[in-house]
């Protein structure tokens, strides 16, 4: 059965409330200086409807009023002539992989591990079935080989257990939303001094049919980008 992957705004639009920074999907270059404006300071600005953005060169950071112009010109013509233009995080202490999906025998279960671009190379995850418990989240987290630095260690803050189970909880409930949804990745998750921020994320749906009609072509985006090769991740 054929696939329809959202793009990265539809996706986080749909998702709802998580914690994330101020993002827009902007047109030109002058929405995106507009937007610089209003956060006031530098940006991400990220290549729109392209899978694996990180491959070209699709996600440039700490871009001020000088870079802006250019880099915005450059990453429009890389993808569907938009650009994502988000409020920069930093610094980052590691980065997250966060999901939901539909397993055939166990029904709604949630994923968390390690991410960023190496997510699928280390495949570092470990699976809950809900209902759980912030202590399960703790207890599922110590399975995984980076355990000691998602706890904390040289001095960073490990990852806040309570922030990480309303995170999953949000996410598994997003999936339960509609029977159309199959799955739901955030990564990265970037964690800052125990907090969480949502920095890319994607939903797959078995049909758009059930999509909610606030979520359809989002910020003026695309509808959907049909098959899993629509990704939009880093």
């Amino acid at each position: 059965m054929s696939t329809v992957a959202l793009t990265e705004s539809e996706s986080l639009a749909f998702i709802g409330d998580v914690p994330r920074p101020r993002q827009r999907l902007t047109r030109t270059a002058a929405e995106a200086a507009e937007f610089l404006a209003e956060v006031g300071g530098p940006v991400v600005a990220k290549v729109s409807g392209v899978a694996h953005k990180s491959d070209i060169d699709g996600v440039r950071a700490g871009l001020t009023a000088e870079s802006l112009e250019r880099t915005w010109t450059e990453l429009a013509g890389l993808g569907d002539g938009t650009v994502l233009v988000a409020e920069q995080v930093g610094p980052i202490d590691f980065e997250l992989i966060v999901g939901a999906f539909r397993d055939p025998q166990f029904g709604p279960v949630a994923m968390v591990g390690v991410g960023g671009i190496f997510a699928e190379v280390l495949s570092d995850v470990c699976f809950l079935a809900p209902p759980y418990t912030r202590r399960d989240v703790e207890r599922a987290l110590r399975g995984l080989r980076a355990y000691d630095l998602l706890a904390g260690t040289r001095g960073r803050t490990g990852v806040d257990p309570t922030a990480l189970t309303d995170l999953l909880t949000r996410l598994v409930a997003a999936l339960n939303s509609s029977a159309s949804v199959k799955e739901i990745e955030c990564n990265p998750v970037a964690v800052t001094a125990g907090a969480l921020n949502v920095l890319d994320a994607l939903v797959v749906l078995a049909d758009a049919e059930g999509l909610a009609p606030q979520t359809k072509g989002t910020n003026g985006d695309d509808n959907a980008r049909a098959s899993a090769g629509g990704r939009d991740h880093d």
